[in-house]
């Protein structure tokens, strides 16, 4: 008897020992499944956010904005390993409910050469009030099953702009002189921080505890970690070389024989006479071919540097005189 104790004894704390075994082997292959992906700022506006997140999981990145200037108008740039998450290519993004309300539309397009998704925001007239914080665009993402790392997600906010309107030739548009730029050319404007905020949100997954102290200054940080996944020539839409031509190229504003977010940016202040542009210039700037220059040039224009396929005009080509 006590033979036969000692030996069903060593049975069940050899299936214990088995049991345990194969519980711990579980969970570090659940934990091996499970990847930490990270949205960082690169102006560094907003903390790093990070969840956990399994092959097959869905989840968004809602951007938040608080103004104390009506928004206008935008470029955002996210950069990240296409081939491990992945928006999808139809409705990849979507203004938020106070844009849609004010009737400001825009536009996402994937840039596979620089792994990265770019969306433009363009105004219909209209400006949208963000006194109180609301979402301005929310990214939609899926993770790929062949994600095999931990994934960062650069944030570039290129452009954030809020303007009042004006009546220009019959048309409501850009009034210049009310504009405040928080966000141009992908850098931050000290001046105008202080009645701006913005973060961001991670949807679903597991929480991770921030790598990072949080952002207590209202001015911009300039110590941040290098971001590395960034190519350092495209944080953001960069401008386009030209090819070498006697006259120019449609879409030079200008005159410096490329396409950059200057070339949109005289247009706008052309159109509300605080710049003069020259008869040539003008017509190198009407990329839609209705034979004049105006805000829809410009609109063509930025969908050109945002590497839109539709919506570009002529943008690019040569132009003569």
């Amino acid at each position: 008897m006590s033979l036969f104790k000692k030996s069903l004894a060593m049975i069940i704390s050899a299936l214990l020992i088995i049991s345990m075994l194969s519980a711990s082997l579980g969970m570090s292959a659940f934990a091996a499944d499970a990847y930490k992906i990270t949205v960082k700022s690169v102006q560094n506006v907003f903390n790093d956010v990070s969840k956990m997140y399994k092959a097959g999981d869905t989840f968004d990145i809602k951007y938040y904005v608080q103004a104390d200037v009506d928004m206008y108008d935008g470029e955002v740039y996210l950069y990240y390993d296409n081939d491990s998450i992945r928006i999808p290519s139809k409705k990849g993004a979507e203004l938020g409910a106070k844009m849609s309300e004010a009737n400001i539309t825009g536009m996402g397009n994937y840039d596979s050469s620089k792994q990265r998704y770019g969306y433009v925001y363009m105004p219909s007239g209209y400006t949208a009030d963000y006194s109180k914080e609301g979402v301005l665009i929310t990214f939609h993402f899926t993770v790929l099953d062949s994600i095999s790392s931990d994934q960062t997600i650069n944030f570039d906010i290129y452009g954030l702009y809020a303007i009042g309107t004006k009546m220009v030739d019959g048309e409501e548009m850009a009034d210049v002189n009310a504009r405040t730029n928080y966000i141009a050319n992908g850098k931050v404007l000290s001046e105008n921080r202080s009645g701006f905020k913005t973060r961001v949100e991670l949807t679903g997954g597991s929480e991770v505890q921030p790598d990072t102290q949080p952002v207590t200054s209202t001015e911009p940080q300039t110590t941040t970690a290098p971001v590395t996944t960034v190519p350092q020539t495209t944080a953001a839409p960069s401008a386009t070389a030209a090819p070498t031509t006697a006259s120019g190229i449609y879409g030079d504003a200008n005159g410096d024989n490329r396409i950059s977010i200057g070339d949109v940016t005289l247009i706008q202040k052309h159109m509300v006479n605080l710049a003069s542009m020259t008869s040539e210039a003008q017509a190198r700037c009407d990329v839609n071919g209705d034979s004049k220059m105006n805000i829809k040039d410009a609109t063509c224009i930025q969908k050109y540097l945002a590497k839109f396929k539709d919506g570009v005009g002529i943008t690019g080509e040569p132009f003569s005189s």
